[in-house]
C-alpha cells in the first residue's frame, strides 16, 4: 500500500491507494466503490485498478472526486454532499483533472 497526505483546509487526510474492491470502504466492505473519503479517520482510500488505461491520470480523478468531497464537507458546500450529487463530483473532477493535467499544473508525485 502506497501512502501520501493531501491538506484540505487545514485537515490533513492520508492517501492510501489500495488494492482490493472491498478496502476501499472499510467500514461496510462494500465492493461498488473505487474512492472513498472518511472524515473521522482523516483518510481517503484510492482502488488501484491495474486494468484501466492512463492509470496515473485515473487515479488522479479520483483523488480530485474524494478531494471535492472533502472541501464539500469542510465548507459545508450542501449541494456537493449526498449520493444524489455523485453525477456533479464526477463532472468537477473530470474538468479539474483535464484541466490540470492538460496544462501542466501537476507535478508527476500526484500522477502515480
Amino acid at each position: 500500500m502506497d501512502k501520501q497526505s493531501i491538506n484540505i483546509m487545514g485537515v490533513t487526510y492520508t492517501i492510501d491507494y489500495v488494492n482490493r474492491y472491498g478496502d476501499v470502504d472499510i467500514e461496510e466492505r462494500r465492493t461498488d466503490l473505487l474512492g472513498q473519503i472518511e472524515h473521522m479517520s482523516r483518510s481517503i482510500r484510492i482502488f488501484n485498478n491495474s486494468k484501466v488505461e492512463n492509470q496515473k491520470e485515473y487515479k488522479f480523478f479520483l483523488l480530485l472526486h474524494e478531494m471535492l468531497h472533502g472541501i464539500s464537507w469542510c465548507a459545508n458546500i450542501e449541494c456537493l454532499s449526498g449520493d444524489e450529487n455523485e453525477k456533479i463530483v464526477d463532472t468537477l473532477a473530470t474538468v479539474l483533472a483535464d484541466t490540470l493535467v492538460r496544462n501542466g499544473m501537476i507535478k508527476e508525485e500526484w500522477l502515480k
